[in-house]
């Protein structure tokens, strides 16, 4: 039988096994640590490592039929390793100085929504939500908001709320603030959609990794209060005169005069008849 130019013995089948192992082992990286589909991308992650795959088996099989010798291919082994370095270096990073700094910043941004709703500077307290809801809508674990919260508890937010409940607590600030700053703000149309439009896509994100941004509700309130202003009846109504009602009193105090007129005139028509009778 012609062995050709295969690699035989269990020196060339164990180093076979090992670059096929090593090619699986990045690939089950790629699809754990870098975690691309909580991301929204696990199809593109998947289909990506069924290709290399695809291109190994390949050159396997035809390895196998021309007998000639087999070696994994090497360029897909460096982007597998790519991804799960990237994720790796990207929770290093976060989990140090700059991470916190960022966490840091954004509880004080969230607490400074306080001062400008006592101050009522509406615009400015919805440019704070949209900034908080923002960035942990886009990043919610480098926020630390499905984690332990050690590092939501290093910068302050619990003295918020505790971590995986913040998106909770940002959703009933949301309301609190809108309801108050409404009919002050005087927006267009278009700009109340593209909140409503904003906060859709905010929500969306957030519940992907079960955090609760007016889910039970379906952001029913925050749709209420945006729907009624984006028609522009409030400013109708705020234009329109105040009707002034008359005193619901004052027609019986017009019926006590009038009884007390009554007498009177039974009185004087009693003395012009008294005249009458003398004149006769």
């Amino acid at each position: 039988m012609e062995n050709g130019h295969k690699q035989l013995g269990k020196a060339a089948a164990v180093a076979h096994i090992a670059q096929l192992a090593l090619f699986f082992a990045l690939g089950a990286a790629m699809l754990g640590v870098g975690a691309p589909q909580q991301l929204g991308q696990a199809r593109v992650a998947n289909a990506s490592f069924g290709i290399l795959y695809a291109l190994q088996a390949t050159k396997l099989i035809m390895a196998h039929m021309s007998k000639e010798p087999y070696e994994v291919t090497a360029w897909p082994l460096v982007l597998l390793a790519v991804q799960p370095a990237w994720g790796l270096g990207w929770r290093v990073a976060m989990s140090g100085r700059g991470g916190l700094s960022s966490l840091k910043r954004l509880v004080k941004t969230f607490n400074s929504i306080e001062d400008y709703q006592e101050g009522e500077e509406w615009q400015e307290a919805i440019d704070a939500l949209e900034s908080v809801t923002s960035q942990v809508s886009g990043d919610p674990r480098g926020f630390d908001l499905t984690g332990d919260g050690e590092r939501w508890e290093q910068a302050g937010g619990d003295e918020i709320s505790e971590a995986n409940e913040f998106p909770t607590v940002l959703y009933e600030k949301w309301v609190e603030v809108l309801t108050a700053a409404a009919e002050a703000l005087e927006w267009e149309p278009a700009q109340w959609e593209g909140l409503w439009r904003n906060l859709q896509k905010w929500g969306r994100a957030l519940q992907r990794v079960n955090l609760d941004f007016g889910s039970d509700t379906g952001m029913a309130e925050l749709q209420d209060i945006i729907e009624t202003y984006a028609s522009g009846a409030p400013k109708q109504r705020k234009r329109k005169a105040p009707v002034e009602e008359a005193p619901a009193e004052a027609p019986a105090a017009e019926e006590e005069g009038e009884e007390e007129e009554e007498p009177e005139a039974k009185k004087a028509k009693g003395d012009d008849d008294d005249d009458d009778d003398e004149d006769a």
